[in-house]
């Protein structure tokens, strides 16, 4: 595995697949064979191959929070929100307490419910990850655009009547 990683740090992405295969032949059950393998593919925009992986590796360890954040993160990438949506939200249920990891998750999870039209969601999932990390500028930034939405909702609500 050290050399996979080795050739993952050095974005020799296929020559770290073919050492991940190699250790899934041997040990099928390798959490962090199939973790990196969908990592490596996801980084060569193989998709449908990324997203194998990190469903294995979620089988494999149903609490392994960094397979639901980068399986999230690939569907983000793919503009399939509510899937990311559900995913981050394992991430935040299984990961081990940081606040800066919380933090961060959090304003994540604020920006996929903003995308899916989830003002006050957002708001409060911005709201959650400023009470980790008070100072985190991209949470405080969710918070305005989230109000921003939510004002525009009340202001189409006003206008029907």
């Amino acid at each position: 595995m050290r050399d996979a990683a080795a050739e993952f740090q050095k974005d020799n992405y296929l020559q770290a697949i073919n050492i991940y295969l190699k250790v899934i032949q041997t040990y099928p059950d390798y959490y962090d064979a199939h973790l990196w393998a969908g990592a490596a593919y996801s980084a060569m925009d193989q998709n449908t191959l990324a997203s194998e992986f990190y469903k294995k590796a979620i089988e494999i360890n149903i609490k392994g929070f960094d397979a639901y954040y980068n399986f999230s993160q690939l569907e983000l990438k793919q503009n399939k929100y509510q899937n990311s949506l559900e995913l981050i939200i394992q991430a935040i249920k299984y990961t081990p307490f940081k606040a800066e990891i919380f933090s961060n998750l959090y304003y994540r999870k604020g920006l996929l419910e903003y995308y899916l039209y989830n003002y006050q969601d957002a708001l409060n999932s911005f709201n959650k990850s400023l009470e980790y990390s008070p100072g985190n500028k991209n949470a405080e930034n969710g918070k305005t655009i989230a109000a921003e939405g939510i004002l525009s909702e009340y202001k189409i609500e006003i206008g029907k009547e």
